[in-house]
């Protein structure tokens, strides 16, 4: 593989430090009070991001352990895209295949961290139904029904839907929950 250019291997020195500044020495010949405003804007901007988009997530973790968890995230994780609506994906991504629960984690933290995403994604989508083949006053009952790309079905172990401060079940629901997310058509 060839080598990198040297300002290249600056950027990724650079990028290796902001992620993990506690193991990763910052860049030669960049005072660290410059570096220090990299890292806690860097920081900060992805911890609100993220905050944002998974608003019942962070309420329900103390500050400290949220900060652990977007910390690991930057250190482990390698997005896949530098979108910042494609942010919650890699979030998700991420807790399902290398974050590594903590004593006190919540046994649906996967579960709610997907539903918060759907819910975000499908907001964001630029799916359409296709009304071609529709009869808009067609019988139900005995013609097709077709699925609305509007509507996103899911079957969660825990009820997601219901989970906030002062609901935060700890053993899965007899039945599972079904959910449905949807999203208003717009009309021209």
């Amino acid at each position: 593989m060839a080598e990198r250019p040297e300002f290249q291997e600056k950027q990724y020195a650079f990028a290796a430090h902001i992620r993990d500044p506690r193991h990763v020495p910052a860049p030669d010949g960049i005072e660290d009070r410059r570096m220090a405003i990299y890292r806690e804007l860097f920081f900060n901007n992805l911890r609100n991001l993220l905050s944002n988009m998974f608003p019942v997530l962070t309420k329900l973790h103390a500050d400290e352990h949220w900060r652990r968890m977007i910390r690991k995230f930057m250190q482990k994780h390698e997005a896949q895209t530098p979108y910042f609506l494609q942010l919650p994906a890699e979030f998700l991504s991420f807790l399902q295949n290398e974050y590594e629960p903590e004593d006190g984690d919540f046994p649906f933290l996967i579960e709610l961290a997907h539903y918060e995403y759907i819910e975000l994604a499908l907001s964001v989508s630029d799916e359409a139904n296709d009304p071609e083949g529709v009869d808009p006053d067609g019988d139900l009952l005995s013609g097709i029904p077709l699925k609305s790309a509007l509507a996103w079905a899911y079957a969660y172990a825990f009820p997601v839907h219901r989970i906030s401060a002062d609901y935060q079940p700890t053993e899965p629901g007899e039945q599972p929950a079904m959910e449905l997310t949807r999203r208003q058509a717009c009309s021209a």
